[in-house]
């Protein structure tokens, strides 16, 4: 019923430890489809047996965006799950999915990340002011909520966090992730942007699914190096779209000052332009 799709790339320890979380599912994957993206193909100390394992060595794929493709490609079941490899999703989150696919009649749902840091007061009255349109996302209001517990079982989205999602197969007929621009912090944003386009109003959080994020414990590209490519992906969003009207220029002004103040803060407590000159580089450098 389920196929789940793990790109991954140098991480093998991370790779083995999702894959022991993923036989121990109520819910188990009919199948699990993994991208390895790294030089050495990996090897499997031991055999899985509660569910078949497609296991791809590509280290001529370099981007999320063509991994994932490929994944979909070589995936054979009805549902198709993305899970990031540095993920770790709780027993029911499978099941969890599964049931809120069939319940809501949704095309695509994302889990409920239960370790995000909670916003501060100072994110949640910044946030709204310079995120709009294609910008604004709720996802970071939802997974920061301080008693997740209160929340609905569903809540209608229009922004599907890629590392902890599930599609109907249907989806791939009719969208695609972007080859040509090759995104990875915007690869999940522009992926949802396309789908709500053809499927309005058919995407959810799921906030029974949950599941842990390890970026923080993988380690994170540096600061500066984050500022860069979130800003060169914004441009190559913008320029996707703009012709188009469905992203407006007062909507890119109003997120780059955003970031902008975001990375000056950055600069002040790191002691350090780097942040700044992070952003500066983004937005200015030929991509």
């Amino acid at each position: 019923m389920i196929s789940v799709v793990i790109p991954t790339k140098d991480r093998q320890g991370f790779l083995m430890a999702l894959l022991d979380v993923l036989e121990q599912q109520t819910q188990l994957p009919s199948e699990v489809v993994i991208i390895d993206q790294t030089v050495e193909p990996c090897v499997f100390p031991r055999s899985l047996s509660k569910f078949s394992i497609h296991y791809l060595h590509r280290p001529d794929i370099g981007s999320l965006c063509e991994a994932k493709t490929t994944g979909v490609e070589y995936s054979t079941e009805p549902f198709i799950c993305f899970l990031d490899d540095d993920s770790r999703p709780d027993t029911e989150f499978l099941a969890e999915l599964l049931s809120g696919m069939h319940e809501t009649n949704a095309v695509g749902m994302c889990g409920f990340v239960q370790n995000y840091e909670h916003q501060s007061k100072i994110l949640k009255w910044a946030y709204p002011i310079f995120h709009h349109g294609f910008f604004r996302g709720d996802r970071i209001g939802v997974f920061g909520n301080d008693n997740p517990d209160c929340l609905p079982n569903y809540i209608k989205t229009h922004q599907v966090t890629g590392g902890c999602s599930i599609w109907k197969r249907e989806v791939f007929d009719f969208v695609s992730f972007d080859l040509e621009n090759k995104f990875h912090l915007f690869e999940d944003i522009d992926f949802s942007f396309q789908v709500n386009n053809v499927f309005r109003d058919r995407m959810f959080i799921d906030t029974k699914a949950r599941i842990e994020d390890l970026h923080k414990e993988v380690g994170n590209r540096d600061l500066p190096q984050r500022f860069r490519m979130r800003m060169q992906e914004a441009r190559k969003v913008y320029k996707k779209y703009r012709a188009s009207g469905q992203i407006s220029s007062t909507d890119y002004v109003f997120y780059l000052l955003g970031r902008a103040l975001e990375a000056l803060v950055a600069s002040v407590k790191q002691r350090s332009l780097s942040p700044i000159v992070g952003y500066y580089h983004g937005i200015t450098k030929h991509i």
